[in-house]
């Protein structure tokens, strides 16, 4: 299955739901993919880490190993979406459409 150029939430929730079946990776709990989804933003934490050039690090020259992890935690999230019949689409637009209603303290 290829992505559309443009793709929706909808066209990455049934692109990842093809290519876990194709790997064989629909056997996983909801409390693996959690489990996974927490590592891969720990590898995000360390990467914005290493962004701010501080604790030893030298600023990277590109974005590029942030980017990837990034996508390794949309790809679990869309999995653990999947598993649940969550259609991300719908949700956020709910969500959105809730969140515009309430305010906060500034």
């Amino acid at each position: 299955m290829n992505l559309p150029s443009r793709p929706t939430l909808s066209d990455y929730q049934a692109y990842i739901k093809a290519q876990c079946e194709a790997r064989g990776w629909t056997n996983r709990t909801d409390t693996e993919r959690v489990m996974m989804l927490a590592e891969e933003i720990g590898e995000v934490a360390k990467e914005v880490r290493k962004h701010t050039g501080k604790f030893g690090y030298a600023k990277p020259e590109t974005a590029d190993a942030l980017s990837a992890e990034l996508v390794d935690v949309f790809n679990w999230l869309i999995d653990l979406a999947n598993s649940n019949d969550v259609d991300l689409e719908q949700a956020f637009r709910a969500k959105w459409k809730f969140t515009e209603t309430r305010t906060w303290d500034k």
